[in-house]
């Protein structure tokens, strides 16, 4: 197996095009469990002591059928599991032609031994581009560029007395982005840390004065 690398503008768009097949009322925020079950038609299982025995939220079955999900973090960690779901989306939708075949576990066990026996750079490349699908196809480039612009005014206006005060403006960026962050977090149904990682990644952080 070579998984091929996928810039982060390849992933954004293979993103929306999952989108606009699976969800082409482009609302936010993405109801991704509605379509892991009503659209994809895959089956959650929760799995008590999936992330404290093997130190993992989820994963995809082999038969590209299930995702298995900590039922902690299902239950307890919203964000978390929507994320997780997110996650192994990118997998059936950006890897099934190149796992197909190749996976056979039985276990959880045996699925971790599978990863660890992969090629590192195939493993990282593989990892990586699950991470960032769950980031867009959860925090659509549109909305977010949006959404920033319509909170940057209240951002900016928290910013006043820093300005005022002579602090320059690397002192105050994490502030800014940090409270950007919490703000969009809502709006999407994710992470603060989620979408600190779009803003840097998308370069909206230049917006802010």
């Amino acid at each position: 197996m070579s998984v091929p690398f996928l810039t982060n503008d390849q992933i954004s768009d293979a993103t929306l095009r999952f989108l606009s097949q699976y969800h082409p009322e482009d609302t936010i925020p993405v109801p991704i469990e509605e379509i892991v079950e009503l659209q994809l038609h895959l089956d959650i299982v929760p799995t008590p002591e999936l992330q404290r025995k093997f130190q993992i939220d989820g994963f995809l079955s082999r038969d590209f059928k299930s995702i298995y999900v900590d039922d902690f973090v299902q239950s307890s960690r919203p964000t978390r599991y929507r994320y997780t779901l997110a996650h192994e989306v990118g997998h059936l939708y950006l890897h099934r032609e190149l796992l197909e075949g190749m996976v056979n576990f039985n276990s959880v066990a045996e699925w971790q031994e599978f990863v660890k026996g992969m090629f590192g750079r195939d493993r990282d490349y593989m990892e990586y581009q699950g991470y960032a699908f769950a980031g867009y196809v959860l925090v659509p480039k549109h909305h977010i560029e949006r959404e920033f612009l319509t909170c940057l005014p209240e951002i900016e206006s928290q910013l006043s007395q820093a300005k005022e005060a002579g602090i320059s403006r690397t002192a105050y960026l994490d502030f800014a982005v940090g409270a950007m962050a919490s703000k969009l977090g809502g709006i999407f149904d994710v992470s603060a840390e989620v979408i600190e990682r779009r803003i840097k990644a998308d370069g909206l952080e230049m917006r802010i004065g």
